[in-house]
């Protein structure tokens, strides 16, 4: 028993992050070269890449988080300014180098955003130092490969190497996979992203699949620890982990999402108990991205669930 509401309690939830093996080694391998490029002065910055729901902005916000100060104001000669340590940048659709920086000054709180491209871009390099930002996130790149001419991309990507270049700072680009093939094409700025950080969906290969059902396992503790109910059906062996792995193709998302679904049933219908229907019942009512059947794979046999994993895989 509880005196939590049920809305406190799916946002207790929702607040659990498990730090599964691919998700920690692609936050170490961004975290290390953060520290890297601020010790050394040279750049080895990371490029964050995966598909929807893999965790990327989770580990933006968790680095993000660990820079996070109170509101702090620097004197300076001519001007007092905040203290910017980090921030998040997403780069906006049909991207310019003006529409970029201009971005990049309202996250510096910098309200002057007019003049040319040559002097907003002054203005960033010059208050990024002043700001002491120790990390930059310039996040959904894609968005220069899916519109907008060649040129245009070129002559972003320049600007992001001189960017680098000039003030020494960590600049993390993250973005769906295609983000590689764009910082590729231009050796340059490859040769300052050294550090390729990827996340991918939980894999069921028979070798593997002890990641997934570790996954289940401790969203099903967090559902008992920070949601406060009593119990939950046993998700983490076949056929029920196949069954969610069929339902969801092992996407961290799509997983979460799931457990959400079935966690507000049982709080709904005022159980404390989680039952193996809440879940049928969400997997039911969800179209959930990367999921590998439109059957429910709940109910499906243990022959064909493998039947299905022969053909997706």
């Amino acid at each position: 028993m509880t005196n939590l509401s049920n809305d406190d309690r799916l946002r207790n939830f929702s607040r659990f992050v498990y730090v599964h093996p691919i998700y920690r080694e692609a936050m170490e391998k961004v975290k290390d070269s953060i520290s890297q490029t601020n010790s050394t002065g040279e750049c080895l910055s990371a490029v964050l890449t995966g598909s929807t729901g893999t965790g990327k902005t989770t580990i933006i916000k968790t680095l993000m988080h660990s820079y996070t100060v109170d509101s702090v104001s620097i004197e300076r000669e001519d001007a007092i300014v905040k203290q910017v340590p980090a921030y998040h940048c997403v780069v906006p659709a049909d991207a310019t180098i003006k529409s970029l920086a201009i971005e990049m000054l309202k996250h510096l709180d910098c309200g002057d955003t007019g003049g040319s491209a040559t002097e907003l871009t002054k203005r960033v390099s010059r208050l990024i130092s002043t700001c002491e930002t120790k990390v930059i996130f310039l996040d959904e790149f894609q968005h220069l490969l899916s519109k907008g001419a060649k040129n245009s991309k070129d002559s972003v990507t320049d600007w992001v190497k001189i960017l680098t270049e000039t003030t020494k700072t960590p600049v993390i680009i993250s973005g769906m996979s295609e983000c590689e093939e764009l910082i590729d094409a231009h050796p340059q700025l490859s040769g300052r992203y050294p550090v390729r950080a990827k996340l991918t969906n939980i894999s069921y290969a028979k070798n593997k699949y002890r990641y997934l059902s570790k996954v289940i396992d401790a969203l099903s503790n967090a559902c008992v620890e920070h949601a406060k109910v009593n119990s939950m059906p046993q998700l983490s062996q076949p056929p029920n982990l196949t069954a969610i792995y069929l339902a969801t193709g092992g996407n961290m998302r799509s997983i979460r999402q799931m457990f959400t679904s079935a966690l507000y049933r049982a709080l709904k219908n005022d159980r404390d108990d989680v039952i193996l229907e809440d879940f049928i019942e969400a997997v039911q009512g969800m179209r959930l991205n990367f999921r590998l059947t439109d059957e429910n794979p709940f109910n499906l046999s243990a022959a064909e669930q493998e039947k299905i994993l022969i053909r997706v895989s």
